[in-house]
């Protein structure tokens, strides 16, 4: 059977194993040649040329795709052919292989094919794999078009701008809506006609996040049925802003410690999510910690934006307590012989390593020696200034004697304050009210976010969740 009997096919699971299954050994092994090949060639990238100066040996693509009964070019499907092996014979040399790229009509040119029988394959973000065969002859240029049908599952993001054109490079970021945001994962930019692509998304609620220019930012919810081909039309538009100030002279001193706080453990937050090698530090980094209290206190002094009156004048919303900056529990094993100096309520314990710690840093204790019940044995020690407790414990936890020693860990969450993102110029925070059963989790959730840029510029993005009463207070 020769390749070109194989044909044009999209592969969709089951028509590809029904197909397969006919085949006679000789096409099998050439369809697995086929994929392994394409998969394996060291590209050489050839450019799009005009069509005019297309020269023989060449081949013109286009590729679509439809929604319902509407069909479009598909912009960015990669297009890669390699010389088939089973007609070049063995060789030495590296295989031949040409790629390109489809513009915002669909269309790509490859030019200066040398001639031979090529394998091709068509693919696109959403799209089932398109897999082909081709006779290039010296004096003749192929044209082939392709219609790339959408995997189920299949989210096409489309960003227009205020007046409605489409919107190129926007970064496009999905994330799984959580209560708890973590770090943003699966992220794509839109291509000429404003498009962006993510396959394989799962069912139930989504955050899409939209960044363009470092000035405009949009965010939503969207609901993804399961295997579901969905599209969402996201128009950037910037919401209410006002240029603030960073002054905290008109803080009480209480405002002021309660703000540098939330700045330090927002900064703790967003350095172990991206897994940052300065989170290994005791100290909080100054200059981050500097820039958080920074925002913080620009989205406090603005004065026309009413979701900024809801969430810090009638919710006062702070970050919830952890992780705790100042409180390390110590637990030990209660026959040592320097632990009898906190039993007796002793700070130094004339155990080197322990009294340096404590001196180092300046640790108090804040809880004496007590023992439960079962036997655990521990002192609560306090530190007189914000740090990374969790990385003075493991300074703690290599000493004899140590069982653990972790900061204290709060329960029962009704409010929040996340940080979402830190880039160069502005921060992305989220506040958050719970409310209904929250020693359960709290029932309902309401969401506020706020982008604050270094210039004290603050934008509103929007809200979103459960109602809140027109006075922007829970039920």
């Amino acid at each position: 059977m020769k390749c070109d009997s194989i044909g044009t096919y999209q592969i969709y699971p089951l028509k590809m194993i029904r197909h397969i299954m006919k085949l006679p050994l000789r096409g099998l092994v050439l369809l697995l040649i086929c994929t392994s090949a394409l998969l394996s060639c060291d590209d050489e990238i050839i450019q799009p040329v005009p069509e005019e100066t297309l020269e023989s040996g060449g081949l013109r693509v286009r590729v679509t795709t439809h929604d319902e009964n509407v069909y479009w070019g598909l912009n960015g499907a990669q297009i890669r052919i390699q010389a088939d092996s089973l007609y070049s014979g063995p060789t030495t040399e590296e295989p031949i292989c040409y790629t390109s790229e489809t513009d915002t009509t669909g269309r790509a040119v490859i030019a200066g094919i040398r001639a031979g029988r090529y394998l091709l394959q068509v693919d696109a973000i959403g799209h089932f794999t398109h897999f082909d065969t081709l006779s290039i002859e010296s004096e003749n240029t192929l044209t082939r078009n392709y219609l790339l049908e959408r995997r189920p599952g299949t989210l096409r993001i489309t960003v227009i701008d205020e007046s409605n054109l489409p919107v190129d490079d926007a970064m496009v970021i999905l994330q799984p809506q959580l209560r708890y945001f973590g770090s943003l994962k699966d992220t794509t930019f839109t291509d000429g006609s404003g498009d962006a692509w993510f396959s394989d998304v799962t069912s139930g609620l989504h955050g899409i996040h939209v960044w363009y220019d470092d000035s405009r930012y949009h965010y939503e919810v969207f609901q993804v049925a399961p295997d579901v081909i969905s599209r969402v039309i996201v128009k950037l538009e910037i919401g209410e802003n006002e240029y603030s100030h960073a002054g905290d002279t008109m803080l009480s001193a209480e405002e002021r410690t309660q703000y540098r706080d939330d700045a330090a453990r927002l900064i703790l937050r967003w350095l172990e999510i991206q897994n940052d090698m300065r989170y290994q530090n005791i100290e909080i980094p100054i200059d981050m910690g500097d820039g958080m209290y920074s925002a913080l206190l620009s989205l406090h002094n603005t004065t026309s934006i009413a979701s900024r009156d809801t969430v810090i004048d009638h919710l006062q919303i702070h970050t919830f307590p952890n992780p705790d900056l100042y409180l390390l529990n110590v637990r030990v094993v209660p026959d040592t012989s320097w632990v009898e100096a906190w039993k007796n309520g002793q700070l130094l314990t004339g155990n080197a390593p322990i009294d340096t710690l404590i001196v180092r840093y300046g640790l108090t204790i804040d809880k004496p020696y007590s023992q439960s019940p079962s036997g655990r044995s521990r002192v609560r020690l306090r530190s007189p200034r914000r740090m990374n407790i969790e990385m003075l414990g493991r300074e703690f936890e290599v000493v004899p004697g140590v069982i653990s020693a972790s900061p204290v860990y709060w329960v029962f969450m009704s409010q929040e304050l996340s940080c979402i993102r830190i880039d160069s110029d502005w921060v992305l925070v989220d506040f958050m009210q719970g409310w209904g059963d929250c020693m359960a989790g709290c029932i309902h959730h309401r969401y506020w976010r706020f982008q604050i840029f270094s210039n004290h510029r603050v934008v509103f993005v929007g809200s979103w969740g459960d109602g809140l009463d027109e006075d922007g207070l829970f039920p």
